[in-house]
């Protein structure tokens, strides 16, 4: 055929179906054609084959070293590890795949970069910096949503937090003051209530001796009463006495009067006896002094009862005397019986009213030390809360040194205010 041998034509085939087997991928490499043909021509030929043959492996050995790379890193990608990669490709396919993976590379391990670099950020407590998403869409536009939402979401609690730990602070240090000063005033109340309870009962035994004295007091009372009573008897007893005196002096005053009208009438008898015997002469002189002596007798019994009567008449003043004495004396132990009774009440009343006061302070001496015993435990408790709000405090101080060692926005405006 065209004058070429068969042979050339077989050796020609083979180097065409090499060069389409390399150019659709079922080859990576040629074989090279030797120069066997008989023809010069056809050397040329197989010549500007091998050529292109060469040209052509050479180009598919740099595209599979180029895919063979983005295979590499791709499983590279999988394992977590993401780094700028440079491929380049010889054909027009891997070409654009290679420049852009590359690319794609480079952008994600930028992105990756700013991630883990504001992510070691918040690793060492600065939660400042944002990362800028640009034009960014998708998945990666939500990570780096994700990792500024992140730290919004600390910021704003640690600026609680940093509030919080303030406050606590600044309650933590009025309540431990606040404590302090209930704890001071608990103990002093307790030493004063321990000196309340000590006047008490000093009072109670002083209220008990007033009681006892009231107690005798009234019994004295009452037995001054009746002593008085008795000596209202008494009086009365002599009143009557003086009475039966007065009228047993009238007696004899009665029975003198007689007497002295009698010894008048014999003084009578006798002086006309006398009269009878001097005119009877010397028959009459025996009879003249019997009748001296009976007027003698008469006069001695006048002179006698005019004695009686004037003694009769002392006693009767002196029973007179005596009976104003006794309704004196009767009087005034009315009265002193009257003011007696009514000391009685009136002690009875002391007494009433010290038995009141000793069931009230009683009731005080309750009351103190149950207070007393209110006021040690609320001084208990105000210690343990005291010891509480100092532990509150320190633990606050605490935190407020845990967050201030932590960068965040708004952290300078919380500290100023």
């Amino acid at each position: 055929m065209f004058g070429i041998k068969s042979t050339d034509l077989h050796l020609l085939e083979a180097m065409i179906n090499d060069l389409f087997d390399i150019a659709e991928g079922r080859r990576n490499r040629y074989r090279y054609a030797k120069s066997t043909f008989n023809d010069s021509k056809m050397d040329k030929i197989a010549l500007l084959i091998n050529q292109r043959l060469s040209a052509m492996t050479e180009a598919k050995q740099k595209d599979m070293l180029a895919m063979g790379e983005l295979i590499l890193a791709l499983d590279q990608m999988k394992s977590g590890v993401f780094k700028p990669t440079s491929i380049e490709g010889y054909g027009s396919e891997v070409s654009v795949i290679a420049s852009s993976f590359s690319a794609f590379s480079l952008l994600l391990s930028q992105r990756f970069d700013e991630i883990v670099k504001i992510l070691s950020a918040y690793s060492a407590n600065d939660f400042t910096g944002r990362i800028d998403r640009g034009n960014l869409h998708g998945e990666m536009a939500s990570l780096i949503d994700g990792v500024n939402k992140l730290a919004t979401e600390i910021t704003h609690m640690l600026s609680t937090s940093l509030q919080n730990g303030l406050n606590l602070q600044n309650e933590a240090s009025s309540l431990r003051l606040a404590m302090d000063q209930l704890s001071n005033a608990s103990n002093e109340q307790a030493a004063n209530l321990e000196e309340t309870a000590a006047a008490m009962e000093e009072m109670t035994s002083n209220v008990q001796q007033n009681a006892q004295k009231a107690n005798d007091m009234a019994r004295m009372a009452s037995q001054t009463d009746e002593s008085a009573k008795q000596g209202a008897r008494l009086a009365n007893r002599t009143s009557s006495a003086m009475t039966e005196i007065q009228e047993a002096t009238q007696s004899i005053n009665n029975a003198v009067a007689i007497i002295e009208n009698i010894a008048f009438q014999t003084n009578i008898l006798s002086l006309n006896a006398a009269v009878e015997a001097a005119t009877a002469g010397e028959a009459g002189k025996g009879f003249a002094v019997v009748a001296q002596e009976v007027r003698n007798l008469a006069n001695r019994s006048a002179d006698a009862a005019k004695e009686i009567k004037a003694l009769a008449e002392q006693a009767a003043s002196k029973s007179n005397e005596g009976m104003s004495i006794a309704n004196e004396l009767t009087r005034g132990f009315e009265v002193i019986a009257e003011k007696i009774e009514q000391t009685t009440m009136l002690v009875q009343d002391v007494s009433n009213a010290s038995r009141e006061q000793m069931q009230g302070i009683g009731q005080i001496n309750t009351a103190v030390t149950q207070l007393d015993q209110m006021t040690q435990e609320n001084a208990k408790i105000a210690a343990n809360v005291s010891e509480t709000s100092r532990e509150i405090q320190e633990l606050s101080d605490e935190i407020y040194r845990e967050i201030e060692t932590k960068q965040f926005v708004g952290k300078s405006e919380i500290l100023r205010h």
